[in-house]
């Protein structure tokens, strides 16, 4: 009986370490994608918002 107790233990542990890395990896990928969209913003110039830095063409 002791021995089941110990896995359900380990076992409890190990669900409770996949869910925290589960959660870590969607914090990661989300970063990710919030990185991308950001780096994609500032490379693609958007019409809709007037960049103040852009004098227009000489």
């Amino acid at each position: 009986a002791n021995i089941l107790s110990a896995l359900d233990h380990e076992i409890i542990s190990l669900k409770n370490k996949k869910r925290q890395f589960d959660n870590i990896k969607k914090a990661l990928n989300h970063d990710l994608m919030s990185a991308k969209i950001r780096v994609l913003k500032k490379l693609t110039p958007q019409k809709s918002r007037a960049n103040p830095l852009f004098k227009g063409n000489p």
